[in-house]
Protein backbone atom coordinates (compact mmCIF):
# COMPACT_ATOMS: atom_id res chain seq x y z
CA UNK A 1 0.00 0.00 0.00
CA UNK A 2 3.05 2.41 1.21
CA UNK A 3 4.58 1.50 -2.17
CA UNK A 4 1.73 2.39 -4.36
CA UNK A 5 1.21 5.59 -2.78
CA UNK A 6 4.59 6.49 -3.22
CA UNK A 7 4.70 5.69 -7.08
CA UNK A 8 1.53 7.87 -7.38
CA UNK A 9 2.76 10.53 -5.28
CA UNK A 10 5.96 10.58 -7.57
CA UNK A 11 3.85 10.19 -10.54
CA UNK A 12 1.88 13.39 -9.68
CA UNK A 13 5.51 15.51 -9.00
CA UNK A 14 6.86 14.44 -12.10
CA UNK A 15 3.61 16.04 -13.89
CA UNK A 16 4.12 19.07 -11.96
CA UNK A 17 7.56 19.57 -12.94
CA UNK A 18 6.90 18.92 -16.97
CA UNK A 19 3.78 21.20 -16.34
CA UNK A 20 6.28 23.56 -15.11
CA UNK A 21 8.66 23.33 -17.37
CA UNK A 22 6.38 23.61 -20.49
CA UNK A 23 5.19 26.80 -18.90
CA UNK A 24 9.10 28.24 -18.61
CA UNK A 25 9.33 27.19 -21.85
CA UNK A 26 6.47 29.03 -23.39
CA UNK A 27 7.05 31.77 -21.39
CA UNK A 28 3.45 31.50 -20.19
CA UNK A 29 2.05 30.92 -23.53
CA UNK A 30 0.73 28.09 -24.38
CA UNK A 31 0.17 29.53 -28.24
CA UNK A 32 4.13 28.32 -28.30
CA UNK A 33 2.96 24.85 -28.36
CA UNK A 34 -0.27 25.45 -30.36
CA UNK A 35 -1.02 23.01 -32.87
CA UNK A 36 -3.70 25.00 -34.88
CA UNK A 37 -2.57 27.58 -36.46
CA UNK A 38 -6.24 29.34 -36.39
CA UNK A 39 -5.21 30.41 -32.63
CA UNK A 40 -2.94 32.76 -34.58
CA UNK A 41 -3.98 35.87 -36.78
CA UNK A 42 -1.50 36.96 -38.75
CA UNK A 43 -1.59 41.25 -39.46
CA UNK A 44 0.18 42.80 -41.96
CA UNK A 45 0.63 46.81 -42.38
CA UNK A 46 1.84 48.91 -45.01
CA UNK A 47 2.69 52.43 -44.46
CA UNK A 48 1.08 55.41 -45.98
CA UNK A 49 3.91 57.81 -46.11
CA UNK A 50 7.83 58.20 -45.85
CA UNK A 51 8.73 56.70 -42.48
CA UNK A 52 11.80 58.08 -40.57
CA UNK A 53 11.44 56.62 -37.18
CA UNK A 54 10.13 53.06 -36.29
CA UNK A 55 9.80 51.99 -32.77
CA UNK A 56 9.01 48.32 -31.62
CA UNK A 57 8.23 47.03 -28.22
CA UNK A 58 7.58 43.37 -27.99
CA UNK A 59 8.08 40.96 -25.28
CA UNK A 60 8.42 36.53 -26.19
CA UNK A 61 8.48 37.36 -30.37
CA UNK A 62 11.41 37.85 -32.20
CA UNK A 63 12.13 40.82 -34.11
CA UNK A 64 13.79 41.05 -37.48
CA UNK A 65 14.29 44.01 -39.64
CA UNK A 66 15.94 44.16 -43.23
CA UNK A 67 15.63 46.09 -46.42
CA UNK A 68 13.34 45.22 -49.63
CA UNK A 69 12.26 45.55 -52.84
CA UNK A 70 9.16 47.66 -51.60
CA UNK A 71 7.71 51.82 -51.78
CA UNK A 72 7.06 51.85 -48.17
CA UNK A 73 7.71 50.25 -44.66
CA UNK A 74 5.81 47.02 -44.62
CA UNK A 75 5.50 45.02 -41.24
CA UNK A 76 4.03 41.69 -40.54
CA UNK A 77 3.33 40.58 -36.98
CA UNK A 78 0.63 38.05 -35.44
CA UNK A 79 -1.75 38.32 -33.09
CA UNK A 80 -3.84 35.74 -30.31
CA UNK A 81 -7.38 37.40 -29.54
CA UNK A 82 -7.84 37.49 -25.98
CA UNK A 83 -4.22 36.60 -25.12
CA UNK A 84 -1.77 39.38 -26.60
CA UNK A 85 -2.56 41.83 -29.42
CA UNK A 86 -0.32 44.88 -30.62
CA UNK A 87 -0.93 48.48 -30.85
CA UNK A 88 0.23 49.95 -34.19
CA UNK A 89 0.40 53.46 -34.79
CA UNK A 90 1.44 55.64 -37.97
CA UNK A 91 1.84 59.42 -37.59
CA UNK A 92 4.13 62.06 -38.09
CA UNK A 93 6.62 59.42 -40.40
CA UNK A 94 6.90 57.88 -36.36
CA UNK A 95 5.93 54.18 -37.21
CA UNK A 96 5.08 52.20 -33.52
CA UNK A 97 3.95 49.12 -32.36
CA UNK A 98 3.79 47.99 -28.91
CA UNK A 99 2.52 44.69 -27.24
CA UNK A 100 -0.11 44.24 -25.14
CA UNK A 101 -0.78 40.92 -23.09
CA UNK A 102 -3.97 40.25 -22.49
CA UNK A 103 -3.56 37.57 -20.34
CA UNK A 104 -0.34 36.41 -18.61
CA UNK A 105 -0.57 32.63 -18.05
CA UNK A 106 -2.39 30.29 -20.53
CA UNK A 107 -2.97 26.86 -18.38
CA UNK A 108 -3.96 25.14 -21.99
CA UNK A 109 -0.34 22.74 -23.15
CA UNK A 110 -0.72 22.26 -26.99
CA UNK A 111 1.88 20.21 -29.25
CA UNK A 112 3.28 22.34 -32.12
CA UNK A 113 5.43 25.32 -32.73
CA UNK A 114 4.49 28.77 -34.35
CA UNK A 115 6.97 31.71 -35.60
CA UNK A 116 5.63 35.07 -34.35
CA UNK A 117 8.48 36.95 -35.51
CA UNK A 118 7.89 40.11 -36.45
CA UNK A 119 9.12 41.27 -39.42
CA UNK A 120 9.70 44.48 -40.75
CA UNK A 121 10.81 45.26 -44.35
CA UNK A 122 12.47 48.90 -45.12
CA UNK A 123 12.89 50.36 -48.76
CA UNK A 124 16.58 49.93 -49.69
CA UNK A 125 17.25 53.86 -49.39
CA UNK A 126 15.17 54.00 -45.74
CA UNK A 127 17.87 56.25 -43.39
CA UNK A 128 15.04 56.84 -40.53
CA UNK A 129 15.87 55.81 -36.84
CA UNK A 130 15.61 52.31 -35.60
CA UNK A 131 14.87 51.96 -32.02
CA UNK A 132 13.76 47.73 -31.36
CA UNK A 133 13.24 46.72 -27.93
CA UNK A 134 12.19 43.14 -27.02
CA UNK A 135 11.87 41.20 -23.06
CA UNK A 136 12.27 37.59 -24.83
CA UNK A 137 13.17 36.61 -28.19
CA UNK A 138 16.04 38.10 -30.69
CA UNK A 139 16.22 40.88 -32.72
CA UNK A 140 18.33 41.14 -35.74
CA UNK A 141 18.85 43.99 -37.80
CA UNK A 142 20.13 43.64 -41.00
CA UNK A 143 21.14 45.42 -44.91
CA UNK A 144 20.03 48.55 -44.77
CA UNK A 145 21.45 52.33 -43.35
CA UNK A 146 19.87 53.65 -40.19
CA UNK A 147 20.09 57.64 -38.90
CA UNK A 148 20.65 55.67 -35.29
CA UNK A 149 20.22 52.28 -34.31
CA UNK A 150 19.23 51.58 -30.31
CA UNK A 151 18.65 47.71 -29.57
CA UNK A 152 17.36 46.47 -25.83
CA UNK A 153 16.75 43.14 -24.87
CA UNK A 154 16.47 41.10 -22.23
CA UNK A 155 16.65 37.78 -22.92
CA UNK A 156 17.79 36.49 -26.56
CA UNK A 157 20.41 37.38 -28.91
CA UNK A 158 21.22 40.71 -30.93
CA UNK A 159 22.62 40.58 -34.25
CA UNK A 160 23.40 43.79 -36.48
CA UNK A 161 24.89 43.07 -39.85
CA UNK A 162 25.51 45.16 -43.03
CA UNK A 163 23.97 48.51 -41.16
CA UNK A 164 25.46 51.85 -42.24
CA UNK A 165 24.47 54.06 -39.34
CA UNK A 166 24.84 58.32 -39.82
CA UNK A 167 24.55 58.28 -36.05
CA UNK A 168 25.49 55.80 -32.99
CA UNK A 169 24.75 52.20 -32.64
CA UNK A 170 23.95 51.41 -29.16
CA UNK A 171 22.78 47.58 -28.29
CA UNK A 172 22.25 46.62 -24.71
CA UNK A 173 21.06 42.99 -23.66
CA UNK A 174 21.02 40.96 -20.23
CA UNK A 175 21.07 37.47 -21.43
CA UNK A 176 22.25 36.34 -24.48
CA UNK A 177 24.79 37.18 -27.37
CA UNK A 178 25.54 40.48 -29.11
CA UNK A 179 27.07 40.48 -32.52
CA UNK A 180 27.91 43.19 -34.71
CA UNK A 181 29.35 42.68 -38.35
CA UNK A 182 29.68 44.93 -41.39
CA UNK A 183 28.87 48.10 -39.23
CA UNK A 184 29.93 51.48 -40.16
CA UNK A 185 28.70 54.27 -37.18
CA UNK A 186 29.58 57.15 -35.47
CA UNK A 187 29.87 55.71 -32.06
CA UNK A 188 29.68 52.15 -31.16
CA UNK A 189 28.70 50.72 -27.80
CA UNK A 190 27.30 47.21 -26.80
CA UNK A 191 26.47 46.42 -23.00
CA UNK A 192 25.90 42.68 -21.80
CA UNK A 193 25.42 41.07 -18.76
CA UNK A 194 25.52 37.25 -19.38
CA UNK A 195 26.28 36.32 -22.82
CA UNK A 196 29.39 37.33 -25.83
CA UNK A 197 29.79 40.48 -27.20
CA UNK A 198 31.45 39.50 -31.08
CA UNK A 199 32.53 42.86 -33.43
CA UNK A 200 33.75 42.28 -36.97
CA UNK A 201 34.82 44.36 -39.40
CA UNK A 202 33.40 47.61 -37.20
CA UNK A 203 34.08 51.25 -38.25
CA UNK A 204 33.29 53.50 -35.70
CA UNK A 205 33.45 57.23 -36.73
CA UNK A 206 33.84 57.77 -32.87
CA UNK A 207 34.14 55.91 -29.98
CA UNK A 208 33.81 52.37 -29.45
CA UNK A 209 33.03 50.39 -26.11
CA UNK A 210 31.93 47.14 -25.19
CA UNK A 211 30.67 46.20 -21.29
CA UNK A 212 29.85 43.03 -20.31
CA UNK A 213 29.74 41.15 -16.64
CA UNK A 214 30.04 37.39 -17.92
CA UNK A 215 30.67 36.34 -21.28
CA UNK A 216 33.86 37.26 -23.51
CA UNK A 217 34.42 40.35 -25.86
CA UNK A 218 36.13 39.55 -29.22
CA UNK A 219 36.87 42.49 -31.96
CA UNK A 220 38.27 41.56 -34.71
CA UNK A 221 38.91 43.63 -37.69
CA UNK A 222 37.59 46.73 -35.56
CA UNK A 223 38.77 50.60 -36.48
CA UNK A 224 38.22 53.62 -34.17
CA UNK A 225 38.84 56.98 -34.90
CA UNK A 226 38.40 57.94 -31.17
CA UNK A 227 39.04 55.76 -28.14
CA UNK A 228 38.27 52.05 -27.51
CA UNK A 229 37.27 50.83 -24.27
CA UNK A 230 36.43 47.21 -23.07
CA UNK A 231 35.34 46.19 -19.93
CA UNK A 232 35.03 42.53 -18.27
CA UNK A 233 33.94 40.84 -14.99
CA UNK A 234 34.40 37.44 -16.22
CA UNK A 235 35.22 35.88 -19.73
CA UNK A 236 37.90 36.72 -21.89
CA UNK A 237 38.69 40.23 -23.98
CA UNK A 238 40.49 39.69 -27.23
CA UNK A 239 41.47 41.93 -30.08
CA UNK A 240 42.29 40.87 -33.69
CA UNK A 241 43.79 43.78 -35.95
CA UNK A 242 42.04 46.55 -33.45
CA UNK A 243 43.48 49.58 -34.95
CA UNK A 244 42.30 53.36 -33.09
CA UNK A 245 43.51 57.06 -33.83
CA UNK A 246 42.67 57.59 -30.12
CA UNK A 247 43.20 55.65 -26.64
CA UNK A 248 43.05 51.62 -25.58
CA UNK A 249 41.67 50.94 -21.99
CA UNK A 250 40.86 47.10 -22.08
CA UNK A 251 40.33 46.06 -18.16
CA UNK A 252 39.58 42.31 -17.00
CA UNK A 253 38.81 40.90 -13.39
CA UNK A 254 38.15 37.27 -14.59
CA UNK A 255 40.15 36.56 -17.39
CA UNK A 256 43.24 37.32 -19.86
CA UNK A 257 43.31 40.36 -22.21
CA UNK A 258 44.54 39.22 -25.56
CA UNK A 259 45.22 40.89 -28.64
CA UNK A 260 47.19 40.60 -32.27
CA UNK A 261 48.31 43.89 -34.16
CA UNK A 262 46.92 46.50 -31.71
CA UNK A 263 47.12 49.90 -33.15
CA UNK A 264 46.67 53.16 -31.37
CA UNK A 265 47.61 56.55 -32.06
CA UNK A 266 46.92 57.44 -27.97
CA UNK A 267 48.07 55.65 -24.93
CA UNK A 268 47.23 51.86 -24.33
CA UNK A 269 46.13 50.30 -20.90
CA UNK A 270 45.79 46.81 -20.12
CA UNK A 271 44.54 45.35 -16.97
CA UNK A 272 43.78 42.06 -15.87
CA UNK A 273 43.18 40.69 -11.98
CA UNK A 274 42.98 37.06 -12.82
CA UNK A 275 44.38 36.46 -16.28
CA UNK A 276 47.28 37.12 -18.38
CA UNK A 277 47.89 40.04 -20.79
CA UNK A 278 49.43 38.86 -24.35
CA UNK A 279 49.64 39.72 -27.37
CA UNK A 280 51.34 42.33 -29.90
CA UNK A 281 51.24 46.00 -30.44
CA UNK A 282 52.32 48.01 -34.19
CA UNK A 283 54.82 50.35 -33.48
CA UNK A 284 58.36 50.77 -31.87
CA UNK A 285 59.16 50.26 -28.52
CA UNK A 286 60.51 53.14 -27.97
CA UNK A 287 56.76 54.99 -28.77
CA UNK A 288 55.98 54.25 -25.34
CA UNK A 289 56.63 55.33 -21.85
CA UNK A 290 55.89 52.14 -20.12
CA UNK A 291 54.63 51.39 -16.91
CA UNK A 292 54.06 47.58 -15.70
CA UNK A 293 53.59 45.18 -12.91
CA UNK A 294 52.60 41.72 -12.11
CA UNK A 295 52.30 40.37 -9.06
CA UNK A 296 52.55 36.54 -9.90
CA UNK A 297 54.07 35.96 -13.04
CA UNK A 298 56.46 36.82 -15.57
CA UNK A 299 56.88 40.06 -17.56
CA UNK A 300 58.77 40.96 -20.52
CA UNK A 301 58.46 44.67 -20.24
CA UNK A 302 61.13 47.00 -18.83
CA UNK A 303 59.70 50.52 -17.43
CA UNK A 304 60.97 53.76 -19.72
CA UNK A 305 59.50 57.04 -19.74
CA UNK A 306 60.70 57.61 -23.19
CA UNK A 307 57.81 57.76 -25.51
CA UNK A 308 55.67 60.00 -26.72
CA UNK A 309 52.73 57.77 -25.72
CA UNK A 310 51.91 55.41 -22.73
CA UNK A 311 51.67 52.02 -22.27
CA UNK A 312 50.42 50.91 -18.85
CA UNK A 313 50.18 47.10 -18.43
CA UNK A 314 49.12 45.58 -14.70
CA UNK A 315 48.41 42.14 -13.84
CA UNK A 316 47.35 40.39 -10.22
CA UNK A 317 47.51 36.28 -11.02
CA UNK A 318 49.55 36.24 -14.73
CA UNK A 319 52.17 36.71 -17.02
CA UNK A 320 52.74 39.45 -19.57
CA UNK A 321 54.08 39.19 -22.72
CA UNK A 322 53.98 41.78 -25.44
CA UNK A 323 55.47 42.40 -28.37
CA UNK A 324 56.09 45.10 -31.17
CA UNK A 325 55.31 44.75 -34.45
CA UNK A 326 57.65 47.84 -36.38
CA UNK A 327 57.00 47.56 -40.15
Amino acid sequence: MKKTILIAGLCCLAGFIIMVVLLIISRGDGAMFDSKDSRYEQREYECREKTDEIYILSSSDSIKLLSGDVDKVKITYWERPGKHEYDLNESGGKLSLTRKDLKNINWGIYIGYHDTSIVVTVPKDFNGALDLNASSGSIEAKNTNAEYLTTNNSSGSVRVSNINSQNAVHCKNTSGSIRFENLTATDVTAQNNSGSIKMEDVNANGILSAENTSGSIHLTDVVATKDITCKNNSGSINFDRVTTDGSVNAANTSGGVHFESLKAGGNITLKATSGSVKGSIIGKESDYSILSKTTTGGNNLTDSRNGSKELNVNTTSGSIKINFEDF
